[in-house]
């Protein structure tokens, strides 16, 4: 199910194709063309390209219950694309229905090792190579916009800074979703990308027809150097004819990723806190949701707030090496209490727009997320948990304990706080579990290179349920309250004698860093207190 309603579609709506884009002539949206059943009940089915990321042929739309067909997947290496041909939806003899509105639709075509045609609609690749929401989507369509919205400054071979001009349009504080910042890294600079990426509109201006009020243009790229990528595709084969139409991409794999070392975006909308906690961090994936808001794009604007993050069926994203742009503030505001407004548990809108934001929205503003990146990037950093890391491993081998370490996570992006970061780059948490003697415990630490002072959480977790959510549940309260550990909820769900906090070791190495002296001592410590 998911966490929001499309306003204008009825439940259980099947999305059966998907057609031409179109603009009112001196219109500054451009929409999609669907085919729908039932029809969508407020207007034409269609929507505007800011619905580009959840576009997916024989989705179930405004879902009641698990109803999509099951296809078994496949699974595709890419040699090179430049040997790839084009042709229309309608030549693929797999098509279950041949929908006029798309039935002229581009597809790259391509042959599998056993033989068998794939045909491949562009906008599907083009959904998971960019369109991972709203504001890239409908960028895609303006002519030169990277140029007018971006200046990127070469500093040596391996450094650039990426200006974020005052005329760029993308909501300020998708900067802070180390996701979205990666991404729109790799479109600037990855020259292969970039030019895929902005021939989208180059097409639309070469191709695009006029019909009275409207332009109306059948979507197609020059798509990007893919070579070794691996896809997994989800769609309907004809064995007869050897032929097979993919509906979804779900994974793309070992992307390729040539950009520079070293990334910095510059932005005079870039703030950061001059001391204590951040104030102001309501609305975004963390501010107040209702229930399930409807998700309206019948007013071309939305207001100029903090996006709410709308997660949709999530494709498995990943690039051949990790890299770590950093946002650089130009300027600090000062701190103050927290902003109540953001707190857990407030209510929020009902409605929400994926429009541009703009001084003449009404709805809220809402953002995509439709990507999983799941590209490992935890060597970056591993090393600032250096010292805890070698205290667990004391436990594990002088003390006897079972010790297992989980992957690190990076704490989420909420609203317009400031705290999943540290110096731009994400701040992480680590999760292990230690037991002996059959007692086991949760231990939670969180990055405090900064020297933000917070202690290790030990829970004990033989009756812990559903172990992912709660720690999911119990990030995103830890940033609401400004990296501290949230008591209330803590006693509500496992009870106060359930849980403790243990400080760490005093030091006064840079970075924190303890001698083995000291971290025998905090692991000698601990186990005793436990054990």
């Amino acid at each position: 199910m998911k966490d929001y309603t499309l306003k204008g579609f009825q439940r259980d709506t099947w999305l059966n194709g998907i057609g031409d884009l179109f603009i009112k002539q001196g219109g500054s949206s451009w929409g999609i063309n669907l085919s729908t059943y039932p029809p969508r009940y407020k207007g034409k089915s269609s929507t505007s390209l800011s619905y580009a990321p959840i576009l997916i042929r024989k989705k179930i739309l405004n879902p009641t219950k698990e109803n999509r067909i099951h296809r078994e997947p496949i699974n595709i290496k890419i040699d090179s694309t430049e040997n790839w041909s084009v042709e229309h939806l309608k030549d693929c003899k797999a098509l279950e229905r041949n929908i006029y509105q798309e039935r002229d639709q581009f597809c790259f075509t391509f042959y599998t090792e056993d033989g068998n045609k794939v045909f491949l609609p562009q906008f599907e690749l083009a959904r998971v190579l960019f369109f991972h929401n709203a504001y890239i989507s409908r960028s895609s369509l303006v002519h030169d916009v990277l140029n007018n919205e971006y200046a990127i400054q070469k500093v040596d071979e391996s450094s650039v800074i990426i200006h974020v001009l005052e005329s760029c349009t993308c909501p300020k504080d998708l900067f802070n979703h180390d996701e979205f910042l990666r991404h729109l890294t790799w479109i600037l600079t990855d020259q292969s990308i970039r030019q895929s990426y902005e021939s989208i509109a180059q097409y639309q201006l070469e191709f695009g027809r006029s019909f009275g009020q409207y332009r109306q243009w059948t979507f197609q790229f020059k798509p990007p150097e893919l070579n070794d990528v691996q896809l997994t595709l989800k769609g309907n084969f004809d064995p007869d004819r050897g032929h097979f139409i993919a509906y979804e991409i779900t994974h793309i794999v070992n992307l390729p990723i040539s950009v520079p070392e070293n990334i910095k975006f510059l932005s005079s909308k870039f703030k950061t806190s001059s001391g204590g906690q951040d104030d102001d961090t309501g609305g975004g994936s963390g501010g107040g949701m209702s229930e399930k808001p409807d998700v309206d794009d019948d007013d071309e604007e939305s207001n100029e707030s903090a996006p709410i993050i709308l997660i949709d069926d999530l494709f498995v994203f990943e690039y051949q090496k990790t890299i770590e742009p950093r946002i650089v503030s130009k300027r600090t505001k000062p701190t103050g209490g927290t902003n109540k407004k953001g707190e857990e548990g407030s209510d929020g809108p009902s409605e929400v727009n994926p429009g541009e934001q703009g001084p003449g929205g009404n709805k809220p503003s809402a953002e995509w997320k439709n990507s999983d990146d799941q590209t490992d990037d935890t060597d970056l950093y591993i090393g600032k948990f250096k010292s805890y890391f070698k205290m667990l491993e004391r436990l594990k081998n002088t003390h006897k304990c079972d010790v297992t370490v989980y992957p690190l996570r990076k704490l989420p992006a909420i609203g317009k706080c400031q705290k999943h970061r540290i110096e731009g780059n994400p701040r992480c948490l680590s999760v292990a579990k230690v037991a002996k003697n059959g007692k086991p415990y949760l231990f939670l630490e969180v990055d405090t290179s900064d020297m933000t002072r917070l202690s290790t959480m030990v829970i004990f977790v033989s009756d812990l349920k559903n172990q992912e959510d709660f720690i999911k549940k119990l990030e995103r309260k830890l940033l609401r309250a400004s990296l501290s550990w949230p008591k209330k909820y803590l006693e509500t769900i496992i009870g106060s004698e359930n849980y403790l906090r243990l400080s760490h070791p005093p030091t006064k190495n840079e970075g924190g860093a303890l001698s083995s002296d000291d971290i025998d001592k905090w692991a000698g410590r601990i186990f005793k207190k436990l054990f």
